[in-house]
C-alpha cells in the first residue's frame, strides 16, 4: 500500500511540475506583446499595385488598345474558366477541403483543418490551427487562423510541383497579426502518389512567432477527372517564439476537386 501511494505521489508532483507546452507558448506571446506595442503599424507596406491580364504575357497600359478585343474575350467568367477547365495542364479546381489530425508527443494534440481555393497557377486557402492538452486539472487550448493570400504553384500535374505563397496569421490568445510565408514541394511519382514538404515562417520586425514544417505522404483513394480523395500520413515540427517546440505525426483526409 506504501509503495502505491509513493508511487501516486511521485506522479501527481511530476505532471504539476512539468510546465504545460501551450503554457509556455502563450507565456512567449505575453513577453513580446510588451515589445510589439502600436509600432506594428509600420508593417502596412501594401503601397504596391499589381495588374496582370488572364494570359499573363501581355500587358497593356492606357494608351495600347491593340489587344482589346482579346480582353473583352476573357471579360467573361463563364468563358475564361472554359477555358482553364479544357487545359490539360492547369485544370480548375474550384476547392481542396483538407482535415488533418495530429497526436503529438506528449499531451499535445494537433487539429488542422484547411480550405483552399485553386484556380489555374494560383491558390489562397484558410487554415486553423489548433493545440490541446490535457492539463493536471483543466484542458488549454492554442489557436491561430492562418490566411494565405495569395499563392502561385507550377504545373500540378508535373512530377515535381514547387509552390509557393504570402499571407497572415492571427493568434487568437493574444489577437495580434503575423505575416506569414509559405513554400513547398511536392514529388509525384505515380498520379496516384505523392510526397511533399511544406515549410511555413510567420512573425514580423520584432519576433518570429512560428517556424513549421509538415512532411506528407498521400495517396488517392478515389481519383478521375473531377474528384479526387486522399488518405495521408504526415509528421510536424513546429517552434513557437523561437523557444518552444512541438512535434507530432498524425492522418489526414483531403477531398479535391
Amino acid at each position: 500500500m506504501k509503495y502505491y501511494l509513493s508511487f501516486l505521489f511521485i506522479t501527481i508532483c511530476s505532471l504539476s511540475t512539468t510546465a504545460q507546452i501551450i503554457d509556455q507558448i502563450k507565456d512567449a506571446s505575453d513577453r513580446h506583446t510588451d515589445t510589439k506595442n502600436s509600432s506594428t503599424s509600420g508593417s502596412s507596406d501594401e503601397s504596391y499595385y499589381e495588374e496582370s491580364n488572364d494570359e499573363g504575357t501581355y500587358y497593356y497600359d492606357d494608351n495600347d488598345y491593340g489587344y482589346s478585343p482579346d480582353l473583352f474575350t476573357y471579360a467573361d467568367p463563364i468563358l475564361w474558366l472554359e477555358k482553364k477547365r479544357a487545359d490539360s495542364t492547369y485544370k480548375f479546381a474550384a476547392l481542396n477541403v483538407l482535415y488533418r489530425q495530429t497526436t503529438s508527443s506528449g499531451q499535445v494534440s494537433f487539429m488542422v483543418p484547411e480550405v483552399q481555393i485553386k484556380l489555374a497557377a494560383f491558390y489562397s486557402s484558410v487554415r486553423v490551427t489548433s493545440l490541446i492538452e490535457e492539463g493536471v486539472t483543466k484542458e488549454d487550448q492554442y489557436q491561430t487562423v492562418d490566411f494565405q493570400l495569395f499563392g502561385i504553384q507550377t504545373n500540378p500535374k508535373g512530377t515535381l510541383v514547387y509552390n509557393m505563397s504570402v499571407g497572415l496569421v492571427g493568434e487568437q490568445y493574444s489577437g495580434k497579426t503575423f505575416a506569414e510565408d509559405l513554400i513547398g514541394l511536392r514529388l509525384q511519382p505515380s498520379n496516384r502518389l505523392a510526397l511533399a514538404w511544406e515549410g511555413r515562417l510567420a512573425g514580423d520586425e520584432f519576433v518570429r512567432m512560428r517556424s513549421e514544417n509538415n512532411f506528407i505522404a498521400s495517396y488517392a483513394v478515389i481519383k478521375n477527372s473531377d474528384v479526387s480523395v486522399e488518405a495521408s500520413v504526415f509528421g510536424t515540427a513546429a517552434t513557437y517564439y523561437q523557444e518552444v517546440e512541438v512535434k507530432g505525426f498524425g492522418f489526414g483526409l483531403g477531398l479535391r476537386f
